[in-house]
């Protein structure tokens, strides 16, 4: 995994965890974002790891899957641009919930998930703005989740 390129206001523009923010906002966001590039099969984090950088998928394609034991995983999600991995890091003390890797090539757009909330926390109108684009991805992820369990087990 490879973290380079400069980040800049227009790219997180075009992500809808930045929709609301000024130019000014986006580019302090800008000042902690690093690209990363992932190779195909690439594990980007690991179900029960410690949880520090929130991503952003720039292109590629991701995979979410939880453990269930027994060496057996079950991959839920499938993430593409503009999607969130990693939301947990923007919590204290937090574990990912479950692994992510690579499906293809990807890349992503990586930030200090403490960093971010130091952000937050110094503008309130930037952090409402990312907590609430934030929530909306994460009440997304818990419909897709919820429809994927009615697939795999039926109506009640």
């Amino acid at each position: 995994m490879q973290g380079s390129s400069r980040v800049t206001a227009a790219l997180l523009r075009d992500l809808p965890t930045f929709t609301g923010l000024s130019d000014a906002q986006l580019e302090r966001i800008s000042e902690i974002a690093v690209i990363e590039e992932l190779p195909a099969q690439q594990a980007l984090l690991r179900q029960g790891g410690p949880a520090h950088t929130l991503r952003i998928v720039v292109t590629g394609k991701l995979s979410l899957c939880i453990e269930l034991g027994g060496g057996h995983e079950r991959c839920l999600v499938t993430m593409t641009r503009g999607e969130v991995v990693g939301w947990s890091a923007l919590l204290d003390q937090a574990t990912w919930l479950a692994s992510v890797t690579a499906i293809k090539p990807s890349t992503v757009l990586a930030i200090d998930g403490a960093t971010l909330r130091g952000l937050c926390e110094a503008d309130h109108e930037l952090g409402y703005h990312v907590m609430r684009n934030l929530f909306t991805a994460v009440a997304a992820r818990l419909q897709d989740t919820r429809l994927q369990l009615l697939d795999m087990y039926g109506h009640a």
